[in-house]
């Protein structure tokens, strides 16, 4: 009688960082195990650059009504030229003209004064968000972590500042 080992499937799904600095990602596998005094075997299980294009995945989520008609979008939310969100109020999409985004904060404000919102209204925003998504058969369940590459040039951390 032969064994065969039985393989797992593991899809993992990350944001894409996509500053200029990240040149790829390493992907470990933390498995548990005794013969190590943490109890846990790292194993590199892909090494990848970082894609230059972005992977944009659509999503759509309600926003609550609140009395001062501003609200925070997503950390994950992935704007360009070719990728912007639309608000949606009860299905029909809001004009640029009637809100304002703060690119820095996220935060998007609808102005009071050309735009009622009722409490019972729908409010939805539709936007992108840039990921990465791999799989990966293993023989045994694990943690996975994620490390990015940093370029060479790219100093990160330690640094000191001199007054």
């Amino acid at each position: 009688m032969a064994l065969i080992p039985a393989l797992l499937t593991k899809t993992i799904t990350f944001k894409r960082l996509n500053s200029k600095h990240v040149k790829g990602y390493e992907i470990y596998g933390l498995f548990p195990d005794d013969n190590y005094s943490s109890g846990i075997r790292e194993e590199l299980i892909d090494a990848f650059d970082n894609p230059s294009e972005p992977n944009t995945e659509h999503v759509s989520i309600d926003l609550q009504y609140n009395d001062n008609y501003t609200w925070q979008l997503p950390k994950d939310i992935y704007i360009d030229r070719e990728h912007k969100f639309k608000i949606y109020i009860n299905n029909a999409i809001l004009s640029t003209l009637y809100f304002q985004y703060n690119k820095y904060n996220r935060y998007i404000t609808i102005d009071k004064n050309l735009k009622q919102i009722d409490p019972n209204d729908e409010i939805r925003v539709d936007y992108f968000k840039d990921m990465i998504t791999r799989t990966y058969s293993l023989e045994s369940n694990c943690q996975i972590k994620i490390k990015p590459i940093f370029a060479d040039t790219y100093t990160y951390g330690n640094h000191n500042v001199i007054i």
